[in-house]
């Protein structure tokens, strides 16, 4: 338990300082990714519902505390993509890049659809062509891609995960 807490805590730094200093530097049309949510829904998809929910508040919140308008609502969206993306986590075969590429992709354009939604609609702005074209499905896009650099270590941990779970059940 204290190495998986160990590992998750050193892979959420490593992704915050990589989300927060160098993907400032490297857009694709003003646009990056989010790689906090690809680490949720990876996460969720590798370990399960409950891991997923609270990597997803954990992530969440501290890409609230670094970037974020309401204190909270990533929070509660990650949590929510980690509970929904961890409910598939026994129907499919999680180690398949190509499902984590949907799922990502699906996910990230539900994601950053109630996010404009908040942020934008509610403000009176309600260009929703114009979003759906040049944000939500560009992030999606980038989303997708990113998440192919971030779950390939996924399931190498994963596996180190499970093997250090299983040595200590022999017990």
């Amino acid at each position: 338990m204290k190495t998986k807490i160990f590992i998750y805590s050193v892979c959420i730094s490593i992704v915050l300082i990589l989300q927060t200093t160098l993907l400032e530097h490297i857009t694709i049309w003003d646009i990056k990714p989010n790689l906090l949510v690809v680490f949720t829904i990876s996460v969720a998809l590798l370990r399960g519902n409950p891991e997923g929910a609270v990597i997803g508040l954990i992530t969440g919140v501290a890409l609230d505390m670094s970037i974020g308008k309401l204190i909270g609502f990533n929070g509660l969206m990650c949590m929510y993509v980690g509970i929904i993306a961890g409910l598939l986590n026994k129907k499919i075969f999680r180690e398949n890049f190509f499902i984590v590429l949907v799922f990502t992709f699906g996910f990230s354009v539900v994601y950053e659809f109630i996010t404009y939604f908040i942020y934008n609609f509610s403000a009176g702005n309600s260009a929703w062509l114009f979003a759906i074209k040049n944000v939500i499905l560009p992030v999606s896009i980038y989303n997708s891609i990113a998440c192919l650099f971030i779950h390939l270590p996924g399931v190498r941990i994963n596996r180190r995960i499970e093997r250090t779970n299983n040595i200590s059940r022999k017990y």
